[in-house]
């Protein structure tokens, strides 16, 4: 299958008669599949052959694209991590004058920084968001919304949490992101929960639920 085609290709461009842009730019680009199939020791291995084959004479853009997938593939799950390598992206895609790329390591930082609650995630997510917004698309525009969500509800707010939580549903459902989406309304739910309103938060968890039964994985 095509995944298998993908592993099998990365893996010749790895090896010894292999090309090491050519696997910078596989590892950096496959990323999303990975991370969707939850193959995260996979991708983390794979992702750090790649960053070893980084050198001074690498294109700027493929060491970008390379530690914006690095900054993916951690995400929630190693805050550190996930902020040395979008920061190393925001600081190369600026030099390119990539505004949308800069605009999603800015909320893949901004992001890091909100799950704790961080004062920092917001100056960076009100950089990012604008770049977002001018790129035309729906799952873009909502991830910046969702990174309001979590940053406002881990610093208290969850009026404003539930409101960017919304306007980032809208915007998944417009975009077909059903991951993205059953994230967020489980998120939702927790949230309304808390508020004391458990009806609709019954509602976002049967969501989820009928999504999870159609979904093919």
């Amino acid at each position: 299958g095509g995944v298998d085609n993908l592993r099998v290709a990365i893996a010749w461009a790895l090896g010894k008669d292999g090309d090491d842009a050519t696997a910078i730019a596989l590892a950096g680009s496959s990323v999303h599949v990975w991370v969707g199939l939850g193959h995260f020791a996979e991708a983390e291995a794979m992702l750090q052959h790649a960053s070893d084959r980084v050198a001074p004479s690498t294109p700027s853009a493929l060491e970008a694209e390379l530690s914006y997938a690095v900054a993916v593939m951690y995400g929630q799950r190693h805050q550190q991590r996930t902020i040395a390598a979008a920061r190393r992206a925001v600081e190369l895609w600026q030099s390119l004058g990539e505004r949308t790329r800069l605009g999603c390591a800015l909320y893949a930082l901004g992001g890091a920084y909100a799950q704790e609650g961080e004062a920092e995630a917001e100056p960076i997510l009100r950089e990012a968001q604008p770049l977002l917004e001018e790129s035309g698309r729906a799952r873009l525009q909502a991830m910046a919304h969702s990174a309001f969500a979590v940053f406002h509800a881990a610093r208290g707010r969850p009026l404003e949490a539930t409101c960017e939580a919304r306007a980032a549903l809208e915007l998944y459902r417009a975009a077909g992101a059903d991951g993205n989406l059953l994230t967020t309304l489980g998120a939702l739910a927790d949230q309304v929960w808390a508020q004391g309103e458990p009806d609709r938060a019954v509602e976002a968890a049967r969501e989820v639920v009928e999504m999870h039964r159609r979904s093919p994985f």
